[in-house]
């Protein structure tokens, strides 16, 4: 359970580690020789939908596991989970819909983009406490991981997430990926 942030430019690799992760998660498999906690996995794909649908054919398709069952649900869409009246009740409803028709219990939750599921909020100011209260929430509501994926400052020297210190502060894992 709680906040593992994957962050990096884009192009860097940070969707196919997501993707791996969740992958292994979902199937039970160990993932880098480390045991996993399997369960069903929730992936928002709320940036490049399309290519994410690509990457998990291949995925499939390299690991052999055409036809197999994999529970992991996608949902394509962009979402605001930043502001007061965000669509958090609506994910929460529609991660509880897939639980009960899954089966299993949830393990882990993609967020892929921070910045496709910020709403009208700022980055840069205490509008991302308000985001990861909510992303801590929905940690706590199915006792599971929650994954946002986010970008790197333009700046190639940065090592820190873009945007408000109150990202990295409110996490538990920081993933850098660089290219």
């Amino acid at each position: 359970s709680g906040l593992a942030l994957i962050f990096g430019h884009p192009g860097s690799g940070k969707t196919f580690l997501a993707l791996d992760i969740a992958f292994h998660v979902a199937l039970g498999w160990p993932w880098n020789g480390r045991a996993v906690k399997s369960g069903l996995v929730v992936y928002i794909g709320a940036e490049g939908a399309n290519g994410l649908r690509n990457r998990i054919v291949a995925f499939m398709r390299h690991h052999q596991i055409e036809g197999e069952p994999v529970p992991m649900v996608l949902i394509p869409i962009s979402i605001d989970l930043q502001g007061a009246d965000a669509d958090l009740p609506k994910l929460i409803a529609a991660i509880e819909l897939a639980v009960s028709k899954c089966g299993l219990p949830l393990a882990l939750i993609v967020i892929d983009t921070v910045s496709k599921t910020f709403g009208a909020g700022k980055e840069n100011t205490d509008d991302m406490a308000t985001y990861v209260a909510n992303c801590q929430r929905v940690s706590e509501i199915f006792t599971c991981c929650v994954m946002p994926l986010h970008h790197r400052p333009k700046d190639t020297e940065s090592k820190e997430p873009r945007g408000h210190s109150s990202l990295k502060g409110g996490v538990d894992t920081v993933l850098l990926v660089e290219g």
